[in-house]
C-alpha cells in the first residue's frame, strides 16, 4: 500500500495554502452526497445550478436505496492493518476513523 496517496496531498497542500482545497470525508460523502458537494462548491466558490442540485439530488437518492451484498477485508489484499493503522496514525485522530480494536469490540 503506497502511504503517499495520503500524506503527500496533505503536505503539497500545507507547502502552497494559496492553492484552494477542501477535505471531503468519504463517509460523509457516502452518507449524504449532495450536501457534501454542495459544501465542497460553497467552500471553493463555482455556483450550483438548478440543473445540478437536480442531478445531485437523484444521484443521492439512488446512493440510499443502494445496499451492496459485498464485504471485503483488508487481509484480502494482503494488507497488514495494524501497520495501516501506525502509519496513518494521524489521520485515524484527525479524522476519526475506527481502529481495528474499535470496530473488533463494535462486532463483538
Amino acid at each position: 500500500m503506497s502511504y503517499d496517496c495520503y500524506k503527500m496531498p496533505k503536505q503539497a497542500l500545507a507547502q502552497n495554502p494559496e492553492v484552494p482545497h477542501y477535505v471531503v470525508d468519504y463517509r460523509e460523502l457516502v452518507a449524504q452526497s449532495k450536501a457534501t458537494i454542495e459544501k465542497v462548491y460553497a467552500a471553493l466558490g463555482p455556483p450550483v445550478t438548478v440543473e445540478y442540485r437536480a442531478v445531485l439530488a437523484e444521484k443521492d437518492k439512488s446512493a440510499r436505496e443502494h445496499k451492496t451484498k459485498h464485504s471485503y477485508s483488508a487481509e484480502e489484499f494482503g494488507m497488514d492493518v495494524e501497520k495501516v493503522q501506525r502509519e496513518l496514525a494521524e489521520f485515524y485522530t484527525q479524522y476519526e476513523w475506527e481502529s481495528v480494536s474499535t470496530v473488533v469490540q463494535s462486532v463483538q
